[in-house]
């Protein structure tokens, strides 16, 4: 009864041994599995990110055209308005200059046909004089 007691362990520990082995095999091989799953993983997500880097190149280059052509738009409205600008204050500037000229003149008329009326005649010094008393 000894012995079957015996043979029963063994067979036991031999059984225990073969599925340590099993599981060992088995775990090996889920491993394997596991690294060639991450690699995979790893290269689609590498191929991705590169794929989303492309793209946000090509939109952030497409922004910066958009945005130059837009700049040169405003730039070419901004001077055409200037010189639209420029153009309106040199014609009020002649228009006033003209105003200030006929002005001038007519102070200047008004003021000497007044010092007409007033000069009087000095004999003595030969001299034109303004008549204080008129």
């Amino acid at each position: 009864d000894e012995t079957t007691w015996k043979q029963r362990v063994d067979k036991v520990k031999v059984q225990k041994n073969e599925l340590v082995e099993e599981v060992k095999v088995q775990k090996n091989e889920l491993i394997e599995d596991a690294k060639i799953k991450s690699k995979t993983l790893i290269k689609a997500a590498k191929v991705q990110k590169n794929e989303l880097i492309e793209d946000a190149k090509i939109k952030s280059k497409t922004l910066i055209k958009a945005a130059k052509v837009q700049k040169n738009e405003l730039v070419e409205k901004a001077k055409i308005q200037k010189k639209e600008l420029v153009e309106k204050a040199k014609i009020q500037k002649k228009e006033l200059v003209e105003k200030a000229r006929e002005k001038s003149n007519e102070l200047k008329e008004s003021f000497l046909k007044n010092i007409k009326k007033f000069k009087v005649y000095s004999p003595d010094t030969d001299t034109y004089a303004l008549n204080i008393d008129k």
